[in-house]
């Protein structure tokens, strides 16, 4: 599977019904993913992502005010401050995040990006959990990576156990090499000694000739 990006309204995001609203597609602004959007600013409401792959990125706007552009809400309430919690694969462990929005809007904003994961079938839930029905969520697209991961762990552990039998082989031969050159060269000295003229026979010979 090629890595990919799911627009806000692709079938794989299921949002809590009655919650959501689907912005009309904004040709004014190229910094939104296909033109689409899709926001809330429902206390506790969700979306769920379901996904195949080791990684996932959330991607989406924050803005204070709501930009009636692409956000088409009355609410003039700012909203400082959003709140939003991601639950991966049922985990009772939650990522809570509070972002602090600027009075423009900001795009493309990675508002979740998890670790590597294991290469198989997930989802990931976003909770509004911002107080009041104040918090502006927005939802622009999501990025579903495609490398598996556990494939290239068992390739680079394979590489790693060749390298570290060759460097225990290539030791080895070393090591036999250097003790084959020392047992030659005692033997060199062995001999050189066995072929050379004892020192009593020179002292026998010099007595002769004198």
């Amino acid at each position: 599977m090629a890595a990919v990006t799911l627009d806000d309204r692709h079938t794989q995001i299921t949002y809590d019904n009655g919650l959501w609203s689907q912005s009309p597609l904004v040709t004014s602004r190229r910094s939104i993913y296909n033109n689409t959007l899709t926001w809330t600013n429902s206390s506790g409401a969700t979306a769920a992502v379901n996904f195949y792959g080791s990684l996932i990125t959330i991607y989406g706007i924050l803005t204070q005010f709501p930009d009636p552009t692409f956000i088409p809400t009355r609410d003039p309430r700012p909203n400082t401050t959003i709140d939003l919690s991601f639950t991966l694969d049922g985990s009772t462990v939650l990522t809570t995040t509070q972002f602090n929005q600027q009075p423009e809007a900001q795009f493309n904003v990675v508002l979740y990006n998890s670790s590597v994961l294991p290469y198989a079938q997930h989802q990931l839930v976003i909770r509004n959990d911002s107080p009041g029905d104040v918090g502006l969520l927005c939802l622009d697209a999501v990025h579903v990576g495609d490398r598996d991961f556990r494939a290239e762990e068992q390739l680079i552990k394979r590489k790693l156990g060749l390298r570290v039998a060759t460097g225990v082989l290539g030791g080895l031969l070393g090591l036999t090499l250097i003790l084959c050159m020392f047992i030659s060269y005692r033997l060199w000295r062995l001999r050189s000694k066995a072929s050379s003229p004892s020192a009593q026979y020179l002292k026998h010979a010099q007595k002769k000739s004198t």
